[in-house]
C-alpha cells in the first residue's frame, strides 16, 4: 500500500526528470572514473616499464654488494636483480641534424644515466665467426648466443609475433625475410651456429631494434631486469635508450646522435676521468613517468659506459624488480628490518608519492564538480515535494484521519525518494558503461599520447558503484526528509478544510 502511494505522490513526468537528473551525475562519474584508472594504469606502466620497482644504494652501505644480492634471493617476492651504475649531473646535449651532418638543438639538461650490467648479445654474434677467435671462446660466444636468444625469444612474443606489428617491423627493410617465433626456437635448438645463422641473428636484431620506440620500450626494460640479457639494439657500440620528452627537444625523428658536454658531476671525486665531451647514437626512445618526462634519462651497457666515460665498471645501485611491484613499500621495509639501517632502500611507490598525490587530489576535485549534479537533482527533488504537500495537503489529511500514523507518511515519501535514487543510479550506471564501450573504440595517437595506450579498457569497481549508490541514497533521502516532515505534521482537520 504505501509503495503504490509513494508511486502516486508525484505525477509521471515529474518522476522521469527527477530520475533523468540523477542518471546524467551518475553516468558522469562512471565514465570520468574509468578514464581516470586508465589514465593512472598508463602513468603505473611508464613508471614500472623504466625504474626499479625497489632500488637499494651500495654507497657508504654497511655490508656488501654480493651479500646484498645473497640476502635479496632468499626473498620469495624477488623476480630480478640487477646490478647498475648510475650518474647524475648536468650537461649540455647536442643533437645531430641529419640533413646537414652538422650537431644543433642544443639544449641544457640535467641527466641520470644507467649502466646496466647486461650481456651485449650482438657483440658475441659479430665475433663468432671470427677465423682469429680460439674454440673455447666460440664456445663462450655460443652459450652467450643462446642466453640472448631467450630475450629474443620475449621481445618476439610480447608484440612482434602478432600479425601487425609483424608486418610493420619485419617486412620490406629486412630484405623481404619475415621472422616469426618459430624461427627464434629453430636457433634456440641449435648446438652451434653457421653462417646462415649468424646472417639470420643479425637481421632478427634489426628487426627487434625498429620495434624501439615509445610504445615497446616497457616490454624492453621488463626483459632487461627479468632476464638480465637483451641484444644490442641499444647497448652495442655507443647506443642509448633515451627518454622521449628529452628525445623530442633534439631530435625531428626517432634515431639520432647526440653530443654530451658535461657540465657538473654529482660525487663527482668518483668519477675524476670522465672527459669533458662524449657522443652517443640513440638506439630507442621510451616514455618516462609523468608527462614523459623532459630531462635527460639515459640507459646504457654498463661495461660501454666505463669504457667511454674511463671510470671503473662497479655497480652503485642494485635495480630489484618484485613479483607484485605494489608490494614494493611493504618489502623496502622488509629490507630496512634485515639489515637494521646499513643500507638506503628506496621503492617506487614512495618516489612518486608527489605524483599519485596530484592524481589522488584531481579525481576528487573533478568527481566532487561532477557529484554536484546529483546534489542539484536532490534540491530538484525536495522542491517537487515541497509542491506535492502544499498540493496534496487534503490527501495527506485523508490519510491521517483513517488511521496513518506520522511515520506512515514520513515512510511513503522516503520510499518515493529511494524509488527515484536507485532507479536513477541504475540508469546512470547503465548509460556510463555504455559511454564507457564507446570509449574503447576511440582512436588516434592522442589516445596513446594520454593514456599510455593504444585502446582504453573499461575500468568500473564494484566497491566504487557501492559507494556511490550510497552517496545517491543519502543524498536523495535527506533531500525528502525535511517535505515529508512537513507532511507527517499536516493538521488533519486544517487539511480536510482546505
Amino acid at each position: 500500500m504505501k509503495i503504490l502511494m509513494a508511486g502516486r505522490i508525484v505525477a509521471l513526468r515529474q518522476t522521469i526528470y527527477l530520475i533523468l537528473g540523477v542518471a546524467i551525475g551518475v553516468m558522469s562519474i562512471t565514465l570520468v572514473n574509468s578514464l581516470f584508472l586508465n589514465y593512472q594504469k598508463g602513468l603505473e606502466l611508464a613508471l614500472l616499464g623504466t625504474i626499479p620497482n625497489v632500488k637499494i644504494s651500495l654507497e657508504n652501505a654497511g655490508v656488501s654488494s654480493d651479500q646484498i644480492i645473497k640476502g635479496l634471493k632468499e626473498f620469495s617476492e624477488v623476480e630480478a636483480i640487477n646490478e647498475v651504475l648510475t650518474i647524475r649531473g648536468t650537461a649540455r646535449a647536442y643533437g645531430l641534424k641529419q640533413e646537414e651532418g652538422a650537431f644543433g638543438f642544443k639544449r641544457d639538461t640535467e641527466f641520470t644515466m644507467h649502466g646496466l650490467k647486461i650481456s651485449d648479445t650482438g657483440y658475441y654474434i659479430e665475433k663468432y665467426l671470427d677465423k682469429n677467435v680460439s674454440q673455447d671462446q666460440r664456445n663462450v660466444f655460443n652459450s652467450k648466443i643462446h642466453q640472448g636468444l631467450s630475450a629474443y625469444r620475449v621481445v618476439f612474443e610480447k608484440f612482434i609475433d602478432s600479425p601487425e606489428q609483424h608486418e610493420k617491423f619485419c617486412s620490406a627493410p629486412l630484405e623481404g625475410r619475415q621472422y616469426k617465433i618459430s624461427d627464434v626456437d629453430q636457433l634456440i635448438g641449435k648446438k652451434n651456429f653457421d653462417e646462415k645463422d649468424i646472417a639470420k641473428l643479425k637481421l632478427m636484431e634489426r628487426c627487434i631494434a625498429a620495434s624501439v620506440d615509445f610504445k615497446f620500450a616497457f616490454a624492453i626494460m621488463d626483459i632487461i631486469m627479468e632476464r638480465s640479457d637483451i641484444t644490442s639494439l641499444a647497448y652495442s657500440g655507443r647506443n642509448i635508450l633515451i627518454n622521449e620528452g628529452f628525445a623530442g627537444s633534439l631530435f625531428s625523428r626517432p634515431s639520432g646522435k647526440i653530443r654530451f658536454e658535461f657540465n657538473a658531476i654529482e660525487d663527482a671525486t668518483n668519477f675524476p676521468n670522465i672527459p669533458e665531451r662524449v657522443y652517443f647514437t640513440n638506439g630507442g626512445i621510451f616514455r618516462k613517468g609523468f608527462m614523459g618526462g623532459n630531462d635527460a634519462t639515459i640507459f646504457i651497457s654498463l661495461d660501454k659506459m666505463a669504457e667511454l666515460l674511463g671510470i671503473k665498471s662497479k655497480a652503485n645501485e642494485l635495480f630489484v624488480r618484485l613479483k607484485d611491484p605494489y608490494a614494493a613499500k611493504e618489502f623496502s621495509q622488509k629490507l630496512n628490518n634485515k639489515w637494521k639501517g646499513q643500507i638506503h632502500v628506496s621503492d617506487w611507490i614512495s618516489e612518486n608519492k608527489a605524483v599519485f598525490t596530484f592524481l589522488l587530489f584531481l579525481k576528487t576535485l573533478i568527481l566532487t564538480i561532477l557529484s554536484m549534479i546529483i546534489l542539484v537533482s536532490s534540491f530538484g527533488l525536495a522542491a517537487q515535494l515541497y509542491m506535492t504537500v502544499f498540493e496534496k495537503e487534503r490527501h495527506i489529511a485523508v490519510l491521517k484521519s483513517i488511521g496513518a500514523t506520522p511515520p506512515d507518511i514520513l515512510s511513503i515519501f522516503f520510499l518515493y525518494s529511494f524509488f527515484v535514487g536507485f532507479w536513477g543510479w541504475a540508469l546512470g550506471l547503465v548509460g556510463g558503461y555504455m559511454a564507457c564501450i564507446y570509449s574503447t573504440n576511440i582512436q588516434g595517437e592522442w589516445i596513446s599520447k594520454i593514456f599510455n595506450t593504444e585502446k582504453l579498457s573499461i575500468n568500473i569497481s564494484s566497491l566504487e558503484m557501492f559507494y556511490l549508490l550510497t552517496f545517491v541514497l543519502m543524498v536523495c533521502l535527506l533531500a525528502a526528509y525535511f517535505p515529508a516532515k512537513k507532511a507527517s505534521e499536516t493538521n488533519p482537520i486544517h487539511g480536510l478544510n482546505t
